[in-house]
């Protein structure tokens, strides 16, 4: 009876949900039909943001459940999605192993597809190997490629210095020099505890103190946004060699002079260091000021001290030669100082000639009278630099002979360096009519054809003839000039060229030459030999010029030698050369 109500009962239920689902899905029907395009586009576009937010939700669960994630073996890195859950993960693996799983671990890395994911992984590892067992674990890193070899050096090291700094210093030092540095840059990046004189004393004991100094440099410069005239300070202070940190000074100087403008160079120019790193910071920042703004830059540096002034307005108006020379002109010539004004103008014109020769031409009627025969001989200067066969037609229309043979000079010394066979065709030909001048080419032409053919060298200045030399106008022939040069490269070569060279004072030069290189090949007998050669006239002029020399660079063996020389003036020269020259030891 109960039964039979209560089937009835579940009918009459079954028939009123269908009753209801009918009638629901009629409405829903009715509601749909009646609904025009624009509510139909905007339902779903709502069920798109609906969506978007569900699975922005979804990737923050499945974040958060990855983090929750354990390993199990390298293999399951791959499940992981976030490098923090993967690292993570890593983390607590290898925290729990013991080192013959951590062992096996390294024997499985090599099977991780993603190189970032394998790098990962093997530091992880022989970091933890490494707190257990330092010594162990750098065997296998020994066995690594250089690349990998001193990234993991720098791990182990970075991980026994936190236990062990001591026995950590000890093992590094017994390793190669690639090896020091790497186990010096894991301990100091890690140690960053330790004061900096402890870290100074641990770079010097692994042998380079200059990446302990980098790194402090680093952080001084670091705080250059902040305060660059502490840092400044802080550099000049501690002690080390101000040459040493000039990249590091540069930094701060710019900072300086970008926060207070050229006036900082005071600060710089009065600064306790050495002077040629301070000129070159001087200079740098100076040139970039200039660069940026020359007008400006040369305005504030006349408010400088005189003695930063002397460096930094030549400077400044080198490169305002290059942007325009004109205007600098013209704003050197209301300076009231006439031996200020007069100096940066002869500045001003040797840089624009550098930059331009042929506008300094152009633009001679625009400078004043008397400087224009000045701008005309740096524009020659200058093309005599850059194309001296282009020069050489300047010569024929010069007048005064100390310009002409300087230009001529110029013209020599850059042509043989650019054709050494080029420049003796000219300096022997007929354009060359002053026989004064055409010496003075040949003088600075024929050794630079040394270093190529010495034959033809020695052969053409044979052919020239004797020219007065020194201050008691002694003769001397320009071969003593090409064995000069060939001694330095090939002294046998040099001593058999002997035999050609002309007597008298030409003669002495030579052999005198020869016995210096002789001294600084160490081959003193030789030396003392060679002078017997000369004339018995010419051997105390020989012996003047070699025996001090060698008392100058091994006083120690010269004394030791002198019991042996047998010529009793020998002998006593070179005791006096040994006295003269050390006299203040």
């Amino acid at each position: 009876m109960d039964t039979a109500a209560g089937r009835i009962r579940s009918i009459g239920l079954i028939t009123v949900g269908v009753v209801v689902g009918v009638a629901l899905s009629a409405l829903v029907t009715v509601v749909f039909l009646n609904t025009g395009p624009e509510t139909a586009d905007n339902t779903v576009q709502s069920g798109s943001l609906d969506s978007t937010t569900n699975t922005e939700s979804n990737d923050r669960g499945t974040n958060e459940s990855e983090v929750s994630k354990t390993l199990r073996d390298l293999d399951d890195l791959a499940q992981f999605k976030s490098d923090f859950a993967r690292r993570a993960a890593l983390h607590n693996l290898v925290n729990g192993a013991s080192e013959a799983q951590l062992s096996e671990f390294l024997q499985d890395v090599e099977g991780i597809g993603s190189a970032h994911q394998r790098d990962v992984a093997e530091e992880t590892i022989v970091q933890r190997l490494a707190a257990l067992d330092p010594k162990a674990t750098l065997e296998y890193v020994d066995d690594q490629p250089v690349g990998r070899r001193d990234a993991l050096t720098s791990t182990v090291f970075g991980e026994w210095s936190s236990s062990n700094l001591d026995e950590a210093i000890k093992y590094a030092r017994s390793l190669d020099d690639a090896q020091k540095l790497a186990a010096l840059r894991g301990i100091l990046d890690v140690r960053d505890d330790l004061s900096e004189n402890l870290r100074q004393q641990v770079a010097k004991q692994l042998g380079n103190e200059q990446y302990a100094m980098k790194l402090r440099d680093e952080t001084i410069v670091s705080s250059t946004v902040d305060d660059p005239e502490d840092a400044w300070n802080a550099l000049i202070n501690d002690g080390h060699e101000d040459i040493a940190q000039l990249e590091t000074f540069l930094g701060i100087a710019k900072a300086l002079i970008s926060q207070q403008g050229i006036r900082a160079l005071d600060q710089i120019n009065d600064s306790l260091m050495e002077k040629s790193t301070r000129d070159a910071i001087m200079r740098s920042v100076l040139h970039n000021a200039a660069r940026k703004d020359p007008q400006k830059a040369f305005q504030e540096a006349m408010f400088l001290s005189r003695d930063a002034q002397e460096l930094a307005l030549p400077a400044i108006i080198e490169v305002w030669a290059a942007v325009d020379p004109i205007v600098a002109f013209n704003s050197l010539s209301d300076l009231d100082k006439s031996s200020l004004r007069a100096n940066l103008q002869k500045t001003l014109i040797g840089a624009w000639a550098e930059n331009d020769p042929q506008e300094v031409f152009d633009s001679l009627e625009l400078l004043p009278e008397r400087l224009r025969a000045e701008g005309e001989k740096q524009a020659m200067l200058s093309i005599a630099r850059s194309a001296p066969a282009d020069a050489v037609q300047f010569l024929a229309n010069m007048d005064d002979p100390n310009r002409k043979r300087e230009l001529a000079k110029t013209i020599a010394m850059n042509w043989a360096q650019i054709d050494v066979y080029e420049a003796l065709n000219w300096a022997t030909s007929s354009q060359l009519t002053d026989e004064r001048m055409r010496l003075d080419v040949l003088a600075i032409v024929l050794p630079e054809l040394a270093v190529k053919d010495p034959e033809l060298a020695l052969r053409t200045a044979l052919d020239q003839p004797l020219s007065k030399s020194g201050i008691f106008g002694r003769e001397r022939g320009l071969e003593a000039d090409v064995i000069a040069q060939v001694a330095k490269m090939d002294i046998d070569k040099a001593i058999r060229m002997l035999a050609q060279v002309r007597g008298g004072y030409t003669q002495l030069e030579a052999y005198r030459s020869v016995g210096r290189e002789l001294v600084l090949s160490a081959e003193y007998d030789q030396a003392l030999r060679l002078g017997q050669q000369l004339p018995e006239n010419e051997r105390t002029g020989y012996y003047s010029s070699v025996l001090p020399l060698w008392a100058r660079e091994e006083p120690e063996v010269m004394f030791d030698a002198i019991a042996d020389i047998s010529n009793p003036d020998i002998k006593s020269q070179a005791a006096a050369s040994l006295l003269t020259q050390n006299a203040l030891h």
